[in-house]
């Protein structure tokens, strides 16, 4: 996420162009004036040739800016106006640049959540770890519909695993083609040997069917622990996505990058600056 600095920053270079291209209008000679040097602004209407008296330009090297044109800035000022510019955008473009590569730029992601739940209070079973996973493109969305898979690790060591599509379908077993819920999590655990008091599995299949659906560590270990035994641990484990420029990157060598980028950026406006081509805000001209 690009944070409100950057959003303020990009307000004011906005408004910093709007104030340049206010300034540039009112550089314009109005109609009804004379003819004027595009270098010094010297009225050069009836003069007996193409160089200036005053500043002694050739004209049809610099230019004459009739009525209704703008003037042309100086060379010196077109590079200073570039210059400062480009400054007052560098701390957005290198600020912001990796964040934005890295939603912008597709690339691979992978998103884990994970998490375990030991001692229960039914005593049927050692733990159970509930793991949500999916792959993509688009950050925003990852994570949202994952495919899941729950261990039960039992008494005697052995595990038993129930897996989920991205839709939330069991795949596998005896309940192959439901829809993960509560009662089916407890029919599930009582299928593969799960004993113990009834209210108690239904409950910690309600936690179970709680961390698929909401995949927040805080929420699981809040509901786990109200009905879990004395001394329950709940470990949590990775939640979050990665990938994307910024993961396979470093920062700082995409920075570097984007600086290298600026520089060009910046060299090649001045070297169309010193051979007079018409650039951006400095030079546009109308007839």
């Amino acid at each position: 996420m690009v944070s409100w600095y950057y959003l303020i920053v990009t307000t004011l270079l906005l408004l910093l162009i709007g104030l340049l291209v206010y300034l540039q209008r009112r550089r314009m000679i109005p109609p009804g004036e004379l003819p004027r040097c595009g270098a010094c602004g010297y009225v050069v209407k009836g003069l007996p040739g193409n160089i200036c008296p005053e500043c002694g330009g050739d004209l049809n090297v610099v230019g004459i800016v009739r009525p209704g044109q703008r003037r042309r800035p100086s060379r010196l000022a077109a590079a200073v106006q570039w210059t400062v510019l480009l400054m007052l955008l560098a701390p957005f473009v290198l600020g912001a640049g990796p964040d934005l590569l890295d939603d912008a730029i597709p690339s691979p992601l992978e998103w884990n959540w994970d998490v375990t739940l030991r001692q229960p209070g039914s005593g049927g079973y050692e733990s159970v770890t509930i793991a949500a996973s999916a792959r993509g493109w688009n950050r925003s969305t990852l994570g949202q519909k994952p495919r899941i898979n729950i261990s039960l690790l039992l008494v005697d060591g052995t595990s038993r695993q129930l897996r989920t599509d991205d839709e939330g379908i069991i795949q596998d077993g005896a309940f192959s083609g439901q829809p993960i819920s509560t009662e089916v999590i407890e029919a599930w655990m009582r299928a593969i040997g799960i004993s113990g008091d009834d209210e108690r599995v239904r409950k910690e299949a309600g936690v179970i069917a709680v961390a698929v659906a909401t995949r927040e560590h805080d929420t699981v270990r809040d509901s786990y622990l109200k009905q879990a035994q004395p001394g329950a641990q709940v470990f949590t484990g990775s939640g979050g996505s990665y990938g994307g420029p910024t993961r396979m990157l470093n920062e700082g060598h995409i920075r570097i990058g984007l600086g290298l980028l600026l520089c060009v950026v910046w060299l090649a406006g001045i070297i169309l600056i010193i051979r007079r081509r018409p650039f951006l805000l400095l030079e546009v001209r109308h007839s």
